[in-house]
């Protein structure tokens, strides 16, 4: 059975969009038998970022943005 081994994130050269996704495969497989998701999330800022985390027994993973203003917060 085949599983999601590593979430990855990867941007362009001017770090304004940004393409998440996931390796598929085997954890004993051979790196050739490795494969990238094909529905991959597209049309992300140009930070995109994944972090894991454990809900009890269940591990989770958020896939965090931001949105960049000029404008200055509130005091």
């Amino acid at each position: 059975m085949s599983e999601n081994l590593f979430a990855y994130t990867a941007t362009n050269s001017g770090y304004s969009k940004g393409t998440a996704g996931a390796i598929n495969g085997e954890r004993a497989a051979a790196a050739t038998a490795l494969s990238a998701v094909k529905n991959k999330i597209e049309n992300l800022n140009g930070d995109p970022a994944f972090f894991n985390f454990f809900d009890r027994n269940s591990s989770r993973l958020v896939l965090r943005q931001y949105n960049y203003t000029s404008t200055s917060e509130p005091n």
